[in-house]
């Protein structure tokens, strides 16, 4: 049995900077059982060290460079990506250096990241926020098994009818560009009821578009790991409505 691995970029910090090792990594696996692991990366990564920002560039090659030699050993090459003419996930070895060079080349696949940036309309979010009487942090109290109910139910008294219709019902591995879409939209309608939340900005609502992100590729994985609080608690809400087996956990 192959288990499969996906780590968020903050943990892939902590590896480069010799916080946490791959032996740490094993050892929080709850249910460890003898098996064969698989650490893989994706474009989530790449976009995110692409975003990057140094006043010199000569430092950023050498800041890129290091974090991509980190990507190689921790993932031994292995890369998970959307094959963008088929719609369909493909898991191979790629050398990071070639993929994050290829990354500039690809319109396809590079039109993703900012489309899916507010993938859901200021009208609609207007329309919640004026109609719902939403308190910011009432959402954050109730069970965590009854969170999604409940934004279901404020958004039928908006007269948008149910999280489904506004999201989308793609919950299939198999339609990776579709399930991407709804993802990114359920970490959206979570933030804009207050579950786990950020302020919203431009800053803030491309970094919880990186976020979801991750959750997507995680969705591959058994276990997606991330130290930040509100993108495991916002992917665990994800993977439990779309019915996937991923869970996401931290590492305190």
């Amino acid at each position: 049995m192959e288990l499969k691995i996906y780590l968020d970029s903050n943990i892939i910090v902590q590896l480069e900077n010799k916080q946490l090792s791959k032996e740490d990594i094993f050892n929080v696996i709850p249910n460890k059982i003898d098996s064969k692991v698989l650490i893989y990366y994706s474009y989530a990564h790449l976009v995110e060290l692409n975003e990057s920002f140094h006043t010199d560039e000569d430092v950023k090659k050498m800041w890129i460079n290091k974090r991509l030699d980190c990507l190689k050993s921790i993932s031994e090459g292995w890369f998970l990506d959307i094959t963008s003419e088929l719609n369909e996930m493909n898991l191979s070895e790629v050398d990071p250096r070639a993929a994050f060079n290829k990354m500039g080349t690809d319109k396809v696949v590079n039109k993703r990241i900012k489309y899916y940036v507010n993938g859901i309309s200021h009208e609609t979010r207007n329309i919640i926020l004026k109609l719902s009487g939403i308190n910011k942090g009432e959402f954050n109290n109730f069970d965590s098994e009854k969170v999604m109910d409940k934004i279901d139910e404020e958004l039928r008294k908006t007269g948008l009818n149910s999280i489904e219709e506004l999201v989308g019902n793609y919950y299939n591995l198999s339609h990776p560009f579709e399930l991407s879409d709804v993802i990114t939209k359920i970490f959206e309608l979570l933030d804009l009821f207050g579950y786990c939340s950020d302020k919203q900005t431009e800053k803030s609502n491309f970094a919880r578009t990186l976020d979801s992100n991750h959750c997507f590729y995680g969705a591959y994985s058994d276990f997606f790991i991330t130290n930040d609080r509100r993108t495991r608690m916002k992917s665990n809400q994800v993977y439990k409505y779309c019915g996937l087996k991923t869970q996401a956990i931290s590492m305190n």
